[in-house]
């Protein structure tokens, strides 16, 4: 009679990908599913790090798929992985307060980063050859501190975006002919604490071919009718890709929802825009989408 292996094995290759679909589908359990074995967590911890958060103040500790690291915490693991580990682990990556000395240190270790923010930080050029080796999609930031006001947009790192947040306008001449170059760009948003001029956002709605979005993003907690008298931006009545977009959650939050896959506020602001090609919703009309209590709300002003 034949023996039966008491302890059957998988090849590895099939070994991982089980371990590695797990760790993806339930991330809150990659801590318990690494001490399985020295190899299983060789190859799921990596995961854990995928969407990661520094700031150098206190935050929550994230949930659901995204690391957040002080920065000591972060430096300390820098010295202790292999120097492959974040390049070949993060792919979403927010930045918060980082000195802008240790910021390069940072972008240069995880090199493969396709989602980069920056928020409230001033940037600065010497950053920008770690940021142009990346193969990004989406970049939010202050971005005319990287371009040392040269207004460029062309070259690595940005011919290959779709999604760009701008925390202030290039001050540059001619910024608005370098962003509509951009070949994907297909979603693009403006903070309102620095928006650009009315005639710059038309100028940007004639021009780019790709863009199907233009969002002015607003976050406060005021009332809707009180910041509507003052926008003023026309543009955004009469072109159904454009938005404004007021909601009263962290921008930091936001991005933290998107980078694991749920709402954001480009989700949020397309709905509408799909609402306008539609016919659903009129274009004559600004339409406001505003968030609060953890539900989403339509509304249209004239």
């Amino acid at each position: 009679m034949a023996c039966i292996d008491p302890a059957p094995t998988l090849p590895l290759d099939v070994e991982r990908e089980i371990f590695e679909t797990l760790a993806f589908s339930s991330p809150q359990y990659i801590s318990k599913i690494m001490l399985v074995a020295q190899r299983v967590k060789t190859w799921t911890e990596p995961v854990l790090y995928r969407s990661l958060i520094i700031s150098t103040v206190h935050m929550s500790a994230a949930t659901h798929g995204t690391r957040t690291l002080s920065l000591e915490d972060f430096l300390e693991l820098l010295d202790r992985k292999p120097a492959t580990f974040f390049r070949d682990s993060v792919r979403f990556l927010a930045l918060k307060l980082i000195p802008f000395n240790v910021a390069p240190r940072i972008l240069n270790h995880c090199s493969r980063v396709t989602h980069l923010a920056l928020f409230s930080m001033w940037t600065d050029p010497s950053w920008l050859s770690a940021i142009k080796k990346m193969p990004l999609l989406e970049i939010s930031a202050g971005i005319d501190g990287l371009l040392n006001r040269t207004g460029d947009l062309y070259g690595p790192g940005f011919q290959g975006l779709t999604h760009l947040n701008l925390h202030d306008p290039p001050s540059a001449n001619g910024w608005v002919d370098g962003l509509c170059s951009l070949p994907l760009l297909t979603h693009l948003s403006f903070n309102d604490e620095n928006p650009p001029r009315n005639t710059e956002c038309r100028e940007i709605l004639s021009k780019s071919k790709s863009l199907r979005v233009l969002v002015l993003l607003v976050i406060t907690d005021d009332q809707i009718t009180t910041l509507v008298d003052g926008l003023g931006f026309e543009c955004f009545a009469d072109d159904v890709r454009s938005v404004i977009t007021i909601d009263n959650n962290d921008v930091l939050e936001d991005w933290r929802s998107g980078a694991i896959g749920g709402e954001n506020y480009w989700v949020r602001s397309e709905r509408l825009v799909q609402k306008r090609r539609s016919g659903e919703v009129s274009g004559t009309f600004i339409y406001i989408l505003w968030r609060s209590n953890m539900q989403d709300y339509d509304a249209c002003i004239l």
